[in-house]
């Protein structure tokens, strides 16, 4: 049995044996363009109510016990609803315990394409939804979820945690055109954000902290291409029902993002990188998109500049930063791309590097048996799974998780 063999049987027999699972219960699908190099788990979607499963991926659980090596959250959409896929340290994957539907807090549907975030060192995540006219926030630990109303809010765009001081709690912010909503418990509160006194149209957010700071700011992506850095006063009631103005923006770039642009935040700084406070725009615009590297070059005043040139994305709908011991790379889905001449959707991973910029495609990823409409790459995550991270995938109603590729060597603990 030659060694493609080897793992092909060998995660076969451990997923076809998995209970739990509804539908057809698990498949095992190689991947062309890695070939031998890839070892991948399917999960399908468990016996619920939802119709459109895998919306939104996000690591749901930091520490865990036992034969337990990562836990990823997953939403569904049309009846909304939430479930964990709990993978074991050698291998396989069943359903969680942990089920929730979103209908039960008192949302009977929401739209197919919604915002996720999950905070870094925390078990906090989050969905952001329009359900019917207004947006609404599911947010919390997964074990107990909160719903929260974004009032006047009709299509939000950005969503991330931050924090205000070193030692808090992850806070939700959510941006809808002009407005940032502080998302807590007990409701949200709005703050409108302004440029050079001019409403924002805000595409993309994220919480950056220089060196040398104990809280985040909020740097925000806003639609006439340039970047904009708000204190952590803007955050909760230091501008609740008020206006925060950035006089100058701190970067301008050559991209006029739209809805599903993102800024991703860089991790801890790789071998020769400097030690900045450094971002990936991931821009989209109808169907043209780009990657370009940002990092922060002063304090006083701040200003961030281009690393690199922007790369063309064309057609990405979905984004993930992928961070290994020595190299880091996004992960692009784009579920609408043609494979084989069938629209099945493909996950590409470029490289990013904090001194050199975004790079050359690095991986494909595509389904060998494509099926029209497949989906594959309409939502990826980075999840924690056993000290490293590795790449889960979402399909139609299907959630994929790589324990190697050719980027990485195997993750799972073998001989368990």
């Amino acid at each position: 049995m030659s060694t493609h063999d080897w793992f092909h049987g060998a995660v076969l027999a451990a997923i076809t044996t998995l209970a739990g699972i509804g539908g057809s219960g698990c498949k095992w699908s190689e991947f062309d363009a890695i070939k031998d190099d890839a070892v991948v788990v399917s999960t399908t979607k468990p016996d619920n109510k939802s119709t459109i499963w895998g919306v939104g991926l996000v690591p749901a659980r930091h520490a865990v016990s036992g034969t337990e090596a990562g836990v990823l959250g997953v939403f569904g959409a049309s009846e909304p609803t939430y479930n964990e896929i709990v993978y074991a340290a050698a291998g396989g994957a069943t359903i969680g315990k942990r089920q929730l539907r979103l209908k039960d807090l008192a949302y009977a549907s929401i739209n197919a394409n919604p915002l996720t975030a999950s905070a870094e060192d925390t078990d906090d995540i989050a969905l952001v939804a329009v359900p019917t006219t207004e947006g609404v926030a599911f947010h919390g630990k997964s074990e107990q979820l909160t719903a929260t109303a974004l009032p006047g809010s009709t299509q939000p765009d950005a969503a991330a945690f931050v924090k205000v001081d070193a030692g808090g709690a992850p806070t939700l912010v959510v941006a809808d055109e002009d407005k940032l909503y502080t998302v807590e418990a007990a409701g949200a509160s709005v703050c409108s954000l302004t440029g050079a006194g001019v409403a924002l149209h805000v595409r993309g957010l994220a919480g950056v902290r220089a060196v040398g700071d104990t809280a985040d700011s909020i740097l925000v992506w806003a639609e006439d291409r340039s970047l904009y850095l708000f204190p952590p006063a803007v955050v909760g009631t230091g501008c609740a029902g008020g206006t925060m103005d950035a006089p100058l923006p701190v970067a301008t770039t050559t991209f006029a993002p739209k809805a599903g642009s993102r800024i991703l935040k860089l991790g801890a700084p790789l071998a020769g990188e400097p030690a900045a406070a450094t971002v990936l725009l991931v821009g989209v615009n109808e169907s043209q998109g780009i990657l370009a590297v940002y990092a922060q070059t002063s304090a006083a005043p701040a200003t961030y500049a281009p690393v690199g040139a922007a790369v063309e994305t064309d057609g990405s709908y979905s984004a993930t930063i992928l961070e290994l011991a020595d190299a880091r790379y996004v992960a692009l889905g784009f579920p609408h791309a043609s494979v084989d001449n069938v629209q099945a959707g493909q996950v590409r991973l470029y490289d990013v590097d904090a001194t050199t910029g975004a790079g050359a495609v690095a991986l494909v990823l595509n389904d060998s048996r494509p099926e029209d409409s497949e989906s594959f790459g309409r939502a990826v995550a980075a999840l924690p799974y056993n000290g490293t991270q590795v790449l889960t995938v979402a399909a139609d109603n299907e959630v994929f998780l790589y324990y190697r590729t050719e980027l990485y060597d195997e993750t799972r603990v073998r001989g368990q």
